[in-house]
């Protein structure tokens, strides 16, 4: 299963894309309407933040990650 991870509600909210090192939150969608809301499990770096929700994804069924305002 493809994820895709979005940044575009950050965006819109900050101005800016996300980067930097922060207890990211993560919205996770299965495609048909439900939506969850998880925190990465301590502050890290983006990248590594994205790595660790895309396998949260997995776990859920979830194809679509959105970086939470």
């Amino acid at each position: 299963m493809k994820i895709t991870v979005d940044n575009s509600n950050y965006l819109a909210a900050h101005g800016k894309k996300p980067s930097g090192t922060g207890l990211w939150a993560f919205d996770f969608s299965d495609g048909r309407g439900r939506w969850t809301t998880e925190f990465a499990p301590r502050p890290m770096p983006l990248t590594e933040a994205k790595r660790w929700a895309v396998k949260q994804a997995r776990s859920l069924g979830c194809s679509i990650v959105c970086v939470a305002s």
